[in-house]
């Protein structure tokens, strides 16, 4: 079989891969404090492979999971538990089961007991690690995310940055986990905008346009598996005259 058909089925395979991105990108285009995902190409190529059977022709392998931060639009919403970052920065959630995530999704809610809850139901953490509670919907947050509650009393609502943005993993839903969650830094003097919510990041005609660039490469890479197998098959029959 030739090298030139496994370049092409990888090529394929890659193009394939993009598309789960991209179309994920597309459905989570209105989701608020969506990241929109990335994709890189690599080459792949066994040296002793490549010297015997490849020819220097390269394989490619996808690499997936990356984020790009950058800062979505600021949508006003006028709700008083809406909160938008500008910036850097994460809320940090804690599940049922105990596990810490981090989000950019500020459209907070709060559950009979009080906790403030993210829109996946998780309980929002306070400085001290412990779920942060308001007593009611009656409340002013500044820049900075320091609440003043109804009968005075002041809470913080705190925002962290992580220090390497790569080890975030992307768990869907605009929701991350980082590996070493007790390294996210608590930050001094965040950007909170109260009654706003962060829009996600996705450019959808930007999308739309690597999507088609991506189903073009995908049917280029057929046609070339397609042309190796009646080569192939020449070959084959040339062989069985001979």
């Amino acid at each position: 079989m030739s090298s030139g058909l496994y370049s092409a089925v990888s090529g394929a395979k890659t193009r394939l891969q993009m598309m789960d991105t991209i179309s994920d990108n597309l459905s989570n285009g209105k989701t608020p404090g969506f990241k929109k995902g990335g994709v890189f190409f690599a080459s792949m190529l066994d040296r002793s492979v490549g010297l015997r059977q490849a020819r220097g022709i390269d394989y490619t392998q996808i690499k997936e999971g990356f984020s790009d931060f950058s800062q979505g639009e600021l949508i006003r919403t006028g709700m008083p538990l809406q909160l938008a970052i500008e910036g850097q920065g994460f809320f940090k959630a804690r599940d049922a089961n105990g596990q810490i995530f981090f989000t950019r999704q500020g459209m907070l809610r709060r559950d009979p007991a009080g906790n403030l809850l993210t829109p996946h139901g998780m309980k929002l953490l306070g400085e001290d690690g412990r779920p942060l509670s308001f007593p009611g919907d009656d409340v002013i947050i500044d820049e900075q995310g320091m609440a003043q509650l109804a009968g005075g009393q002041k809470v913080r609502v705190p925002v962290y940055s992580v220090p390497d943005l790569t080890t975030l993993e992307r768990v869907g839903g605009g929701l991350f986990r980082a590996a070493r969650p007790e390294d996210a830094v608590l930050m001094e003097r965040p950007r909170l905008f109260q009654g706003y919510i962060e829009d996600s990041n996705v450019n959808t005609m930007q999308e739309m346009g690597r999507m088609m660039e991506a189903l073009r490469v995908f049917e280029a890479c057929q046609k070339m598996m397609k042309n190796y197998r009646e080569l192939d098959r020449k070959a084959i029959e040339l062989g069985i005259v001979g």
